[in-house]
Formats: structure tokens, C-alpha cells, sequence
């Protein structure tokens, strides 16, 4: 079924450049040949983990044997953050190959969608929101990778392509936001056309309920894919900031008092500085977004109970009220695999925890 269905035009322009994007760091969600929709090769996914997994722990491992042994605690720091970054390579493994029929679905009920749903005004600025951030990202992201081998003067290339494949997390997280900031404009066309439909009274009857009905259904099918597929990456990419910065402030405090390189400090603390700020500015927009389609189905709830209220209305818009309500009374939060919420308070806690951290090691360093 999936690798017959036909995908709108219009909705493979909105997506196409995270996909192409995705597609050249070895992780697309999904293929389209022909104007089809095609799960991803197991295969071919499967070898550029591996690869980068094992080129990951080969420099790893050419790192620690270049160093001598009165710089285990530096050693330390970087094996067990690479470790974690292996880990993650791992873990993305899986939720990519169990999540490959997921990634064809969310997109196939995105075409339903789109064909019910139709807001062309709005869609220029959601390709260009994509575009920027996606181009922004790996800019940002080989910039930063090139800096820091010029300051460790460890300029090899096999070390420059491990430290890039982090982007693919990065990348990932746009995606899902993406993903997320589509569904709230259907959510919100979804609200424009049950208003317009309740205050066109004389065609009320004859217009098509059920059609109204498998949309907002199409979308929460959708929403709840979109917690499957994503839940394992907001998970990872939140506990990776803190370690992340935390493994920065670390390797750069031993750099400095092992090496004394303290003219390398201030360049050093501005790159932790933004690699904490660029996480947590993806961190933040997916949740602000998540916040933004909770509140979109509040929404939903209270403009159906009104409705409901209105004597004029038929049985059968009636009918489709207390169902998107039934729907409704079924949601649930986004989590990172049941551990926290996704919402207004992740950030916030997470900065908090990071700050923390950063002024104990700050604290020991000059003790």
C-alpha cells in the first residue's frame, strides 16, 4: 500500500529540502520515486551508521593513544562522551529501522490531509522556514567543526566527517519541527472550516460531516506517529545538551591547565557558549511549537462545545462536535519515551541543570 500511494506535489515541495538534506547525511525518512512514497533501505541505512559508529571509535581510540598517561582525566572526559555519542549513533539505529513504515505513514496521511486542507498563501513561508534552518544548521555545524581542529591543530579528515555526522541529530530535530509546525496550520484551517461550515446554516445538512470528521482524525493519527517516530530523538537530544556543554567546559578546563593554552580559552568559551545556545534554540522551538498544538486542540474542544450549543446546529454537525471531542478527551502530551513532558518546562529545567553543572566544574577548576 504505502509504495503505490501518490504524494501531492505541493506537499513534496515543503518537504523536499530536509529530506534531500537528510538524505546526503545517509538518514532520509523516506523515498519518493515517481511521485511515490517508498520506505528507506534497511540496508544502506544500516552501513552508514556503522560507519560512522566505528569511525567514531577509531578516532576515539588514535586520540587516546596520542596523549600520554598523566592526561587520563582529559582522556577520561573525551572517551566517555565519545561512548555516548556511539550510544546515540546507536539508539538512532533502531528508531530509524523500526520507525520506517511510520515515516512512509505520517507522510501518506499528510496527503490525505492536504488534499482537504488547503492554505497555498501560507506555504511559500514554510518551504523558506525550512530552507533557512536547514541550511543554517550545517553551516553552522561545519564552521564550528572546523574551528575546533584548528584550535586543537588536529586537522584529519576522518576526525572532521565524525564530528560533522553529529548534524544528523541536529537535522533530525528540524525535521520534526517541521513536521510538527505543518500540523498546526492544519489544525488551524481544520478550526477556520468548522466555524465556516457552522455559519453557512443553509447548506449545513448537505455538507459532508464525515469529510470533517476523517480530517481531524487524519490529523490526531498523525500527531500521535509523530510521538512514536520522534520521541527517542527529543530524548537524546536533550540529555546530549547537557552532557554536550558539560564535556565542553571539562575538556576545555583540563586543555588549559594541562597544556597551558589560556590564549585558547576565550575562543574556546564562545564555542561552548553557542553550541549550548544552538541546542537549546532547537530544544526551545520544538517545544514552543508542541505548546502551540496543545493549545490548538484546546482550541478545538472549546469552539466544538460552543457549537454544540448553538440551537440552529443539525444533528449531524452535533454528532461531529461530541466525536472531536470524544478524540480529544484522548490526548495526550508528547513524551520523551514516558520520562518528561514536552513542554514549557523542559527548557527552563534543562538550563537550569546545564548552569549548575557548568559553575561546579567552574568552582573545582579554581579551587
Amino acid at each position: 500500500m504505502i509504495s503505490s500511494y501518490n504524494i501531492d506535489k505541493e506537499l513534496q515541495r515543503i518537504l523536499r529540502p530536509l529530506n534531500f538534506i537528510l538524505k546526503l547525511f545517509g538518514t532520509p525518512k523516506y523515498r519518493i520515486q515517481n511521485g511515490r512514497n517508498i520506505p528507506i533501505d534497511k540496508k544502506s541505512l544500516t552501513i552508514w551508521f556503522l560507519t560512522v559508529i566505528i569511525a567514531s571509535v577509531y578516532c576515539s581510540v588514535c586520540s587516546v593513544n596520542n596523549r600520554r598517561s598523566k592526561y587520563n582525566m582529559l582522556n577520561f572526559v573525551n572517551v566517555t562522551y565519545d561512548f555516548f555519542l556511539c550510544f546515540g549513533y546507536t539508539i538512532s539505529l533502531i528508531g530509524e529501522l523500526s520507525n520506517r513504515q511510520n515515516n512512509c505513514s505520517i507522510i501518506i496521511l499528510f496527503h490525505k490531509i492536504h488534499r482537504s486542507i488547503k492554505f497555498s498563501k501560507e506555504i511559500q513561508t514554510l518551504v523558506v522556514w525550512i530552507w533557512f534552518h536547514t541550511f543554517t544548521t550545517v553551516f553552522y555545524g561545519f564552521i564550528v567543526v572546523v574551528i575546533l581542529h584548528i584550535i586543537y591543530t588536529d586537522m584529519l579528515l576522518i576526525g572532521v566527517i565524525c564530528d560533522s555526522a553529529y548534524m544528523t541529530f541536529d537535522l533530525n530535530l528540524v525535521y520534526a519541527i517541521s513536521i510538527l509546525m505543518l500540523l498546526n496550520k492544519y489544525m488551524d484551517e481544520w478550526v477556520k472550516s468548522v466555524l465556516m461550515f457552522n455559519e453557512e446554516q443553509e447548506d449545513g445538512d448537505n455538507m459532508d460531516c464525515q469529510h470533517l470528521l476523517e480530517t481531524y482524525l487524519d490529523i490526531m493519527k498523525a500527531y500521535n506517529l509523530y510521538k512514536k517516530i520522534f520521541r527517542i530523538l527529543v530524548l537524546y537530544y536533550s540529555v546530549d545538551t547537557f552532557f554536550r556543554t558539560v564535556t565542553y567546559v571539562e575538556r576545555q578546563k583540563n586543555i588549559c591547565f594541562i597544556f597551558f593554552v589560556f590564549y585558547l580559552q576565550p575562543a574556546m568559551s564562545i564555542l561552548t557558549f553557542i553550541a549550548l545556545i544552538k541546542n537549546m534554540y532547537l530544544l526551545t522551538l520544538h517545544v514552543v511549537n508542541c505548546e502551540i498544538f496543545y493549545e490548538k486542540v484546546d482550541e478545538t474542544s472549546m469552539v466544538c462545545t460552543q457549537l454544540m450549543k448553538n440551537l440552529e446546529s443539525s444533528n449531524n454537525q452535533i454528532d461531529l462536535y461530541k466525536k472531536v471531542l470524544q478524540t480529544n478527551f484522548t490526548f495526550t502530551k508528547m513524551t520523551a519515551c514516558g520520562l518528561f513532558y514536552i513542554d514549557a518546562t523542559l527548557p527552563i529545567s534543562l538550563l537550569l541543570l546545564t548552569t549548575n553543572y557548568v559553575i561546579v566544574l567552574l568552582q573545582f577548576a579554581f579551587l
